[in-house]
């Protein structure tokens, strides 16, 4: 495969991705408001920052929250993925 053939490769991935992406997003907003939406975004990104601030995050200086959050159909769990890896350290008591 030629590098102008990766490219367009990729950029056709990355199309497909950022249209599941929107269909995804657009679902959970949907099941549970955009107001509600954006501010489990906002807790959960808070979160991360909290666990940087008492040092529970190992291994990296800072982590950050992916804009996509997935709910469930009960609307009483999400699913969210940092955009760097995280380690959470062990707790000594």
């Amino acid at each position: 495969m030629s590098k102008e053939e990766k490219e367009e490769y990729d950029r056709k991935e990355m199309q497909i991705a950022n249209k599941t992406r929107k269909i995804y997003s657009s679902f959970s907003k949907r099941l549970i408001g955009e107001k509600e939406y954006n501010e489990v975004y906002k807790n959960a990104s808070d979160s991360l920052a909290n666990w940087k601030y008492n040092n529970l995050v190992a291994e990296f200086q800072y982590a950050q929250l992916d804009s996509l959050l997935c709910f469930n159909s009960k609307r009483d769990s999400f699913f969210w993925c940092s955009l760097r890896k995280i380690s959470i350290k062990k707790r000594l008591c």
